[in-house]
């Protein structure tokens, strides 16, 4: 059915577009706290409290370690890579590509030697020390069989989001089962046969890594794909660049790896290691919820840096009302569980524990569940700061979320509540978080909170007036959009033949993928959009269909063809327009098709 998005409806191709990434995302999130989660079930149930209590200590630091190895890059060569796909630059995307494996093998090599050797050092700059003095030892051995793998992870970590770009969900969902399966499958092994200690269980997350790490490689190396490693590639103005965008998520983890260790230093001065177990347990189910609320941030974070790079409006709405909705219900329905299931929970973490632990712990776990639904405003305008590209603010308010406003609080809650002080500040401080969100947002341009919302800059010099977005999903509709597409392109100034070819482009090149594409029994959809820029007509095509470039058909089969009648819509509008980009990215056609 013909759909003309002059409303705020959101688009089908954008729904699936996003349900398709998230799905993705929330697989790979999964994974990566999958591997502490099941290190700390299993030394609960087989080890000491102080075992669980050390591994606690480390949570926050292993933290920044992903953040100086893999997020930071990660995160901005990402959204650079997006937003110059978005713009049709796909050579540029590749020089990103190539500059950041370099980066990520550097650093990841050098963090992990220097992590073993001053293991020790580093476990006492943790909190093992004072009342906490004994458990500097299994800590640290933990701390060395981690970061054997931590290069592994770092490349798994960077190469997952171009492996998204390029569509390949099934191999990332792949690559998260094999880590899973081969952590838990090495954790028992250890438990069970060689019976090691809790150098062996870190070792044993990074043999997950590892695996995973070789699963996602195999696209780069014997798949078809937009991203190919190059010596020729690298160039110095790519590093920082990267670098600067991607600072703002290597704040927010940074300031949660400084807050986690400072939370801790204060529990060790006046409370016992039960209560840094309990604290540490409770974190630790955060951490493996994160992918609810994290997966709809980071998707929205992806494709808001596309479509600033197309200067899409509506897409950027449509995701956003996305973003949240599907954040929302999952993050609610997980927070009522993890809530009302505290105390098996805290029965599963802390086996061989007394019960005053058990019942810090389910507390310390009902109050991190208050705290959940939160996190989806919150992460979200985070990771949609960084996609449209406000790099200062997102560092300041990155700095806010994870520093500036809960240190402060957790001290005052634990001042006065004593160690639940702890965890009940949980909830508070995420509501004085999403109050900083809403003062900047009121302090944007715009005429009501949702256009302000869309951060929209200076720079973005699409006129709302000067923009029309159709969906289709018939050869019907595509005829519908044809005729109104004159009217619209008439309305902006240009004559009747600049319309026509317009119209013109639609039926052909709309019309081949509904023809062509839509034979395959699924039901599709075509996104349309027409823009008016000065004196341009673009005119962009998104579809959910199998991959085709017309381009390159044409450019390798079709310009060399005699055939007047083979692919006479392809010729035609190569000879028509002026130019014709196409790229697939998170699994959609494009076409940008200047008339």
């Amino acid at each position: 059915m013909l759909n003309v998005h002059r409303s705020r409806s959101s688009s089908a191709v954008l729904e699936k577009m996003f349900s398709t990434a998230l799905a993705s995302y929330i697989a790979s999130s999964l994974a990566t706290a999958i591997g502490p989660l099941v290190d700390g079930v299993i030394v609960g149930s087989y080890y000491s409290v102080d075992s669980v209590a050390a591994i606690g200590l480390t949570s926050f630091l292993l933290v920044g370690y992903r953040t100086l190895t893999a997020s930071i890059l990660s995160k901005g060569s990402h959204v650079i890579a997006s937003e110059r796909i978005g713009e049709g630059d796909k050579e540029g995307a590749n020089r990103v590509f190539s500059v950041t494996l370099l980066l990520t093998i550097a650093f990841s090599v050098v963090l992990s030697l220097l992590s073993i050797v001053f293991s020790e050092q580093i476990a006492v700059f943790t909190g093992a020390r004072s009342a906490f003095a004994d458990l500097m030892m299994p800590a640290s051995d933990y701390l060395k069989g981690y970061c054997v793998g931590l290069p592994f992870f770092a490349m798994l970590f960077v190469l997952t989001p171009f492996l998204q770009m390029d569509g390949d969900y099934n191999l990332v969902t792949l690559s998260s089962v094999v880590m899973t399966i081969v952590d838990i499958a090495a954790d028992l092994f250890v438990v069970n046969v060689t019976k090691g200690g809790l150098f062996q269980i870190g070792l044993a997350t990074s043999v997950g890594h590892l695996a995973a790490f070789l699963v996602v490689a195999s696209h780069f190396v014997f798949k078809k794909t937009h991203f190919h490693f190059s010596w020729k590639e690298i160039r110095l103005s790519e590093f920082r660049d990267i670098l600067i965008t991607g600072m703002p998520v290597g704040v927010v983890k940074l300031s949660n790896t400084f807050c986690g260790i400072l939370i801790n230093q204060m529990l060790a001065v006046s409370f016992t290691s039960g209560v840094v177990a309990a604290l540490g347990v409770g974190n630790q189910l955060f951490k493996l919820c994160f992918f609810l609320w994290l997966g709809p941030a980071y998707t929205l974070m992806s494709f808001a840096s596309l479509f600033f790079g197309e200067e899409d409006r509506k897409a950027l709405r449509d995701i956003q009302e996305i973003s949240i909705r599907k954040g929302l219900l999952l993050t609610c329905c997980a927070a009522a569980a993890v809530f009302a299931f505290a105390v098996p929970l805290a029965y599963v973490f802390i086996r061989n524990g007394d019960d005053q632990i058990r019942k810090m712990t389910a507390d310390a776990i009902r109050f991190i569940a208050l705290s959940m639904p939160l996190n989806v405003f919150i992460y979200g305008f985070q990771q949609y700061l960084i996609g449209a590209g406000r790099k200062l603010f997102a560092n300041i308010f990155s700095f806010i979320l994870d520093f500036g406003i809960p240190v402060p609080l957790t001290m005052l809650f634990l001042a006065v509540l004593g160690y639940r002080g702890a965890w009940i500040s949980k909830p508070v401080i995420n509501a004085a978080v999403i109050l900083a969100a809403v003062i900047y947002i009121l302090h944007q341009k715009g005429t009501d909170f949702r256009e302000k919302a869309l951060l929209l800059n200076d720079n973005f010099d699409t006129a709302p007036g000067h923009e029309l977005y159709i969906e289709a999903d018939s050869m019907f509709d595509i005829m519908g959009i044809s005729r109104v597409s004159i009217a619209f392109i008439m309305e902006n100034g240009f004559n009747k033949q600049d319309a026509n070819k317009v119209s013109l482009a639609i039926e052909e090149l709309a019309g081949n993928i509904v023809q062509h594409g839509f034979m395959d029994g699924r039901h599709h959809h075509v996104y349309i959009r027409i823009l008016v820029k000065g004196d341009e007509m673009i005119l962009r095509l998104r579809d959910d269909c199998r991959p085709f470039d017309p381009v390159e058909k044409y450019r390798t089969e079709l310009m060399l063809d005699n055939d007047p009648e083979n692919g006479i819509a392809i010729k035609m509008m190569m000879r028509m327009c002026k130019e014709i980009k196409y790229n697939r990215i998170y699994g959609m056609n494009n076409l940008i098709i200047h008339v």
